[in-house]
């Protein structure tokens, strides 16, 4: 499992994607310098004593083989000698089991030749037979219960994706969060990571925690649901290309949020080193 670190502003642990994820987030620009920091300093030491442990090693087997060179001169002689000689008498048999067995070659090397062509091309026949039925099983397991434009919006965020808001009351979230006219946890609360787990279920983390939520994608909307929390977003699908439209959500204040979802597929790595609340 990657490594966690220490946020000082939530005084939760979480992996250095996480904070990579949002270092352009003031909220956690902070934490991604200092962690930065701290992991740069921390493979320069493993470069280090991986450097140290190749040195050695080089050293030693080298020292090593110039001590056997030494000492097998001696056996290296004696072994050609051997060779030689056992190699003149597998000759001198080779030649006359050939000259026994040519007469009896000839008369059956035509028969084997149409033994094997039959097998050859029996065994190719098999061969393309069982490729054209595992594609085909593969191909029908991938696409599930989804085909065309919905099958491309899936495979479009099946690795990842990042739910976060955008805009509030049609200003940018992080300039009406500076001025103080947004909730300062807005972004906390409203950044979600995510995956595809399979044709219904997504796994995704919110506020320092994982779990399991719903997902459907039809009619040009895709629908996410985790408990009370639900996002719908419309979506186009033009010559392959996916563009996802932003939702709005009204508050029970009368605030006007504006959420966007975008692929990200680094996001299983942050969403499953996050403690499971279901």
């Amino acid at each position: 499992m990657a490594r966690k670190y220490l946020s000082k502003s939530t005084r939760t642990k979480h992996t250095y994607e996480f904070y990579k994820e949002r270092r352009d987030n003031p909220q956690w620009r902070a934490d991604f310098l200092e962690v930065r920091s701290k992991r740069r300093i921390e493979i320069a030491i493993q470069a280090f004593v991986i450097l140290v442990i190749v040195a050695g090693g080089g050293f030693y087997f080298s020292k090593k083989g110039n001590a056997q060179r030494i000492a097998k001169p001696a056996e290296v002689e004696t072994s050609t000698t051997t060779s030689s000689s056992v190699a003149s008498t597998a000759q001198s048999d080779d030649e006359t089991n050939s000259s026994v067995n040519s007469n009896q070659d000839e008369s059956t090397g035509k028969d084997d030749d149409s033994q094997l062509t039959s097998s050859s091309a029996a065994q190719a026949s098999t061969s393309n037979t069982e490729s054209s039925t595992s594609q085909s099983a593969d191909s029908s397991s991938e696409d599930g219960k989804y085909s065309g434009d919905e099958l491309v919006v899936k495979k479009y965020i099946n690795d990842g994706f990042i739910i976060m808001p955008i805009m509030y009351n049609g200003e940018d979230v992080t300039k009406a969060i500076a001025e103080n006219k947004a909730p300062q946890n807005l972004m906390y609360d409203g950044y979600t990571d995510g995956y595809i787990k399979d044709d219904q279920s997504v796994r995704l983390s919110h506020m320092g925690g994982a779990s399991d939520g719903y997902y459907g994608i039809s009619n040009g909307t895709l629908s996410i649901k985790q408990g009370a929390s639900r996002h719908s977003f419309r979506y186009t699908v033009n010559n392959g290309v996916v563009e996802f439209e932003n939702e709005n959500i009204s508050e029970p204040d009368g605030a006007k949020v504006d959420f966007q979802i975008k692929p990200a597929p680094g996001a299983s790595a942050t969403v499953d080193s996050q403690h499971m609340q279901n």
